[in-house]
């Protein structure tokens, strides 16, 4: 995948939050990219956790992929 913001190309792997733990309590989430070779030596409890993401090391951003429903 091609960097929407700037072009370069993207590396694959999955997101990771801790936003489920932090909704009720207002503390500020976090939002994690995994490569997919570390991702595979995890254990994630939550699906949530376990969506599809890109890496941009070009601008350092992140983009996920989500269903919309």
């Amino acid at each position: 995948m091609n960097c929407p913001f700037c072009g370069a190309s993207m590396e694959p792997g999955r997101l990771e939050t801790n936003a489920v733990l932090h909704f009720g309590l207002h503390w500020p989430a976090s939002l994690h990219f995994l490569p997919d070779d570390a991702f595979a030596k995890r254990r994630v409890s939550t699906p949530l956790a376990r969506r599809e993401g890109w890496y941009c090391a070009a601008c350092g951003r992140i983009v996920g992929i989500f269903d919309a429903k």
